[in-house]
């Protein structure tokens, strides 16, 4: 079994948002719109910054923005709204030639889901999901500590806000445990092998989405088709 580790899906607030987002579905309320976001200024930039190339920053080492933070929010959006129609990326390129930030837009049918992220700056800006009237106003896309609606009502609140990356890892490897568990002893249920197929088809779909918006800012890792850089 092979799995990408995507944390955030696995925990209690990211999987009250994922139950939101289908209730409007299934009361006919369509979502009309979303902000996602993840800005955290890298320890490593001010090496960027001294004319240095971290591996973070490296397109040799396959770094960036977008595959190191903002690809939270791809799988955010995937997992809570699907696969969308078309991708359009906007990257502020960095001198090493990576993305430092960027914003990505997802078009669905109806809507569009803004993901801005960076790894050169600090942000506070909001995560909301609207659905015309109603709406859901997060946190974070990861590690979140509190879902509200737009109304005020509280859907999620955790018991410890800030908890550490120990804990919010735990959803995750109990997760895989289990159903590595099950492959192994011969008795993987279907309902198992169904939340298998759906995780690898996730992991495709995002990795396919940010590997095509690299690709529209001109961001080509180093041993990539169209790369001017020797393996």
């Amino acid at each position: 079994m092979v799995f990408e580790a995507a944390r955030h899906l696995f925990e209690p607030g990211f999987e009250t948002v994922g139950q939101w987002v289908d209730e409007q579905k299934s009361s006919g309320r369509e979502v009309t719109g979303a902000s996602l976001n993840f800005h955290q200024y890298s320890s490593r930039w001010d090496a960027v910054l001294a004319g240095q190339e971290p591996n973070i920053f490296s397109l040799r080492h396959g770094g960036g923005a977008l595959v190191d933070l903002g690809i939270y929010t791809v799988y955010a959006a995937v997992a809570w709204f699907g696969e969308p129609q078309a991708i359009s990326y906007r990257a502020q390129l960095a001198p090493t030639g990576v993305d430092a930030a960027g914003v990505l837009l997802l078009i669905y049918p109806g809507f569009t889901a803004e993901l801005s992220f960076s790894k050169n700056q600090v942000s506070r800006l909001p995560n909301e999901i609207r659905a015309g009237r109603s709406g859901l106003l997060l946190n974070a896309v990861q590690g979140i500590d509190r879902v509200k609606t737009v109304e005020g009502q509280t859907l999620f609140e955790a018991d410890k806000p800030g908890a550490p990356l120990s804990q919010l890892m735990r959803y995750e490897a109990l997760a895989f445990a289990e159903l590595v568990a099950a492959q192994r002893q011969g008795n993987l249920t279907a309902q198992q092998r169904d939340h298998y197929r759906y995780l690898t088809q996730l992991s495709r779909i995002v990795n396919r989405i940010c590997t095509e918006a690299r690709h529209q800012a001109g961001i080509v890792f180093s041993g990539e088709i169209g790369s001017s850089e020797k393996r």
